[in-house]
């Protein structure tokens, strides 16, 4: 296998844990209390912004549904990663690129972001870190392209399943 998009899959032996130690559900319906706590501390944002989901595509679903209806647009980086461009396109959206120009490093130029949202925008999508290039997104940049979208009416959708890739400086998550 060159690549993929899970994890190891392990029993609850090689976890040192049993059915007994499980709680799956939440009692607010977000999910694990305790983990969503600590993904707030981690990501700097209160805990009543996190809403668990199953993998990073689970989670852009969940939020490109509730967000998207048909006929809406959405301005997104390319390169991309397909799956995001596609389920955009699957819930009916119109997709307009911006781009991470090679020459530039990858990095957004808030100009192109601009120039690919129209009123008809309703999400403005990148990764962060860049997903093929790695390219890590200034917190300016992020706020640029986050005025750009509030004129606009839209929301920003960043996902950051790479994040922690970045070993050295981490750049802080989109959410503060």
């Amino acid at each position: 296998t060159l690549a993929v998009s899970g994890i190891k899959n392990l029993n609850l032996a090689e976890l040192g844990a049993s059915w007994d130690d499980l709680e799956l559900n939440g009692g607010d319906g977000y999910g694990f209390p305790e983990l969503r706590h600590a993904l707030a501390a981690k990501s700097g944002v209160e805990a009543g912004r996190i809403v668990l989901a199953t993998g990073t595509s689970g989670a852009n679903h969940l939020v490109f549904a509730t967000l998207l209806s048909p006929g809406d647009e959405v301005a997104m980086e390319h390169p991309v990663y397909e799956p995001m461009e596609m389920l955009a396109r699957h819930l009916g959206a119109t997709v307009r690129f911006f781009p991470r120009r090679p020459e530039n490093g990858f990095r957004i130029d808030p100009a192109d972001v601009a120039a690919a949202v129209t009123p008809r925008t309703r999400l403005v999508v990148l990764s962060n870190l860049h997903n093929p290039s790695s390219m890590a997104t200034d917190e300016a940049t992020l706020r640029a392209v986050g005025a750009i979208a509030e004129r606009a009416g839209a929301r920003v959708v960043v996902d950051e399943a790479y994040l922690d890739a970045a070993f050295d400086r981490p750049p802080p998550s989109a959410g503060r």
